[in-house]
């Protein structure tokens, strides 16, 4: 089902983004409030790429437009629940819970590993479900 109000919570930087989290150690820490993606922002990220991987960003769901789109869901939760285990019983507060495409996918079980989502991680699974996929 399109919904074209959801938002990804793992979406690029840009000036229509918003950060949702920081990433502190090897997890995220989800922000209680989105921050503006700045053009200053943007210009100090560009000239340290790896800026960018210290921080998650949140945009409207593209659906079909993006990469990671499965037929008529986002494909990268999926991989990334089965890849991840977790023994977290908190769910973490959450700027964008009402809207996420994640959450109504995926409710709760996508909740719980959010915060353990980075840039490297999503490009790993990612990777590995295009190798999985074209082995058949």
């Amino acid at each position: 089902m399109k919904n074209k109000n959801l938002s990804c919570p793992s979406s690029i930087a840009n000036e229509h983004a918003k950060i949702i989290g920081i990433k502190l150690n090897e997890e995220v820490n989800i922000l209680p409030q989105l921050l503006p993606v700045t053009n200053e922002f943007l210009k100090l990220a560009n000239k340290d790429n790896t800026m960018l991987k210290d921080f998650r960003f949140t945009n409207k769901c593209i659906e079909s437009s993006c990469n990671k789109w499965n037929g008529n869901k986002c494909g990268l939760v999926d991989k990334l629940i089965e890849k991840i285990e977790t023994q977290a019983s908190k769910i973490p507060l959450c700027s964008i819970r009402q809207s996420c495409r994640w959450y109504s996918q995926k409710g709760f079980d996508a909740c719980i590993i959010c915060e353990k989502i980075t840039y490297e991680m999503e490009n790993e699974v990612f990777a590995i479900a295009a190798v999985e996929a074209q082995a058949f």
